[in-house]
């Protein structure tokens, strides 16, 4: 007798997308090219610009409250056209490249996860928003991080 194979059975991705609409701080705004990572229902974002400024501001968004805030604490150097991403174990966010207003520059910013996600680490300042008609797009359980995905929202 022949023995049938058994097929093996494929299994299907669990990744989720969710969209909603994204309300906006004044501060942030006006810029793009900023970097930023998405860790523990909130997203991080690192500097950004303009055509006339470059910021070194970091800001906070909080998905489950739907909240702004702005750390005092700020990068190093005015940057923008960088990009973030997370270490395999989330506990370092890198922000790499870009460019400082004089020049692109190839900086590595290696900085503590928890300075920026610990409660007791950083005093925040609360940011008025405004709700501008956009769909913002993220990914839960994928580690796949995409370079300025609000820029390119934004400006299609």
């Amino acid at each position: 007798k022949k023995k049938k194979k058994k097929k093996k059975k494929k299994k299907k991705s669990k990744n989720t997308f969710q969209f909603h609409q994204l309300p906006v701080c004044d501060d942030i705004a006006q810029f793009f090219d900023y970097a930023y990572v998405y860790i523990n229902d909130t997203i991080l974002f690192f500097g950004g610009g303009n055509l006339i400024n470059i910021s070194k501001a970091v800001h906070k968004f909080s998905i489950q409250k739907k909240e702004w805030s702005a750390f005092k604490r700020t990068l190093p150097i005015q940057l923008r056209g960088c990009f973030g991403i997370l270490n395999e174990d989330n506990t370092h966010i890198h922000i790499i490249g870009g460019h400082n207003g004089y020049r692109a520059v190839s900086t590595n910013l290696k900085t503590n996860t928890i300075l920026w996600t610990d409660k007791r680490t950083q005093p925040l300042v609360k940011l008025p928003f405004q709700h501008l008609e956009l769909s913002f797009l993220f990914v839960i359980k994928h580690k796949t991080y995409k370079r300025n995905l609000l820029h390119e929202i934004i400006n299609s």
